[in-house]
């Protein structure tokens, strides 16, 4: 049996055959739903670029098709789409036996439509809140389709048979199904070695005996306001403390120069770019004492159980599922600069605070690795592939 796979993301190509992803997919991550149907085609879109991809993460596979639509991102784009169904997309989904999609995606709307509408079996993703992400951005556009945005995922998961969260609690609570439902985050962790925690806490131990700088870290994408990176750095402008911000992710950081500028952080801040998924990322958190994540929009960030199972010591903000990973003395409200800041000099002057909370995290990390997550995805896709050839035999 073939399913479909319908998902407004973004896949690079740079003039071949072969298809990248910034960090969301990879050639593995189509494994869960190869291990009930016999194969995959994935809805995305597609932009070629004239640049290294090295660092960017192979997707294909050979039981996996990719399909490229244009994408829906403009208020004119999304408009004219809001009630229509591509013909193409009609097509593909008539010569499949099953449709999942991952939300929120403009896409998606349109093939639970189109499922709905053939009489095809649909299981969703939920990966995000529309809401936070639209509140984030401040903009006028964005605060009128925030609550148009909520009511209508909040409308499509409550009819949805089978939906699976990323979080535990927090999209659950905020977007309910009627239908099977389970929690497995999205996140695919390389599984720490037997020395990541005593590395840890011996590097901790040298950090209290040196006059080194804290070294600071925050994966996310630059140039994007709502990752948060601004108010990081506003924060740290606020403090009389020696540190270095290591900061990971593509995009333009030319927006945040002002910032930089105001508290003269030129020369205590590095910006590294895309690292590769994986190892590349693995190495970078196993070399900094403390990660921030204080990001506005979130569904449940994988960087920061990356990081957890690097036993790093994490502040975030308290966004979406975050809450579920870490403790509520490390979080700080969403852009609250004044919180983030005390936080960090708190922890500046209490380095054995960081012991407590590398321990804490590694052990709650547990709770994310692959053989956990794995058992409880393929529990769930083997209930819809079921659901599938019931359908068919009606």
């Amino acid at each position: 049996m073939k399913a479909v796979f319908v998902y407004d993301h973004d896949y690079l190509q740079s003039g071949t055959e072969e298809i990248y992803s910034s960090g969301a997919f990879n050639q593995f991550s189509w494994e869960r739903y190869l291990e009930h149907f016999d194969r995959l085609t994935v809805i995305g879109q597609s932009v070629v670029v004239d640049t290294d991809l090295t660092r960017y993460n192979l997707v294909n596979h050979p039981k996996v098709s990719f399909e490229f639509f244009k994408p829906i991102k403009t208020l004119k784009s999304f408009a004219f789409n809001l009630f229509r169904n591509d013909k193409s997309l009609e097509e593909l989904i008539e010569s499949h036996d099953a449709v999942i999609v991952r939300m929120y995606s403009e896409y998606a709307f349109q093939a639970i439509r189109i499922a709905k509408k053939l009489g095809k079996p649909y299981a969703f993703e939920l990966v995000g809140c529309p809401w936070d992400a639209y509140i984030a951005h401040h903009s006028l556009k964005a605060k009128i389709m925030a609550p148009f945005s909520y009511f209508r995922l909040k409308k499509a998961v409550r009819e949805g048979k089978f939906g699976l969260y990323v979080t535990d609690q927090f999209l659950q609570s905020r977007y309910p199904t009627k239908g099977m439902q389970i929690g497995a985050s999205n996140v695919m962790l390389i599984m720490p070695s037997a020395d990541v925690l005593p590395k840890r806490l011996e590097k901790i131990r040298s950090l209290r005996s040196s006059e080194k700088p804290i070294e600071i870290g925050v994966i996310g994408k630059v140039d994007v306001k709502a990752k948060g990176i601004g108010v990081l750095l506003k924060a740290l402008g606020e403090l009389n403390i020696n540190f270095k911000l290591h900061v990971v992710g593509p995009g333009d950081p030319s927006f945040l120069k002002p910032i930089v500028d105001q508290y003269n952080l030129q020369k205590s801040i590095v910006f590294h770019g895309k690292l590769k998924a994986g190892e590349k990322v693995n190495e970078f958190l196993d070399g900094i004492d403390l990660y921030i994540h204080p990001s506005k929009q979130e569904g449940l960030p994988r960087s920061v159980i990356e990081a957890m199972a690097r036993a790093c010591p994490i502040l975030a903000s308290s966004i979406a599922g975050t809450p579920e990973l870490i403790s509520q003395n490390f979080l700080h409200q969403p852009g609250n600069v004044k919180q983030l800041s005390e936080q960090i000099n708190y922890l500046y002057r209490n380095l054995g605070e960081l012991k407590r909370m590398a321990l804490e995290n590694f052990e709650r990390a547990k709770m994310y690795y692959p053989e956990k997550l794995s058992e409880k995805r393929k529990y769930f896709w083997s209930k819809f592939y079921n659901h599938t050839r019931g359908s068919q035999n009606i």
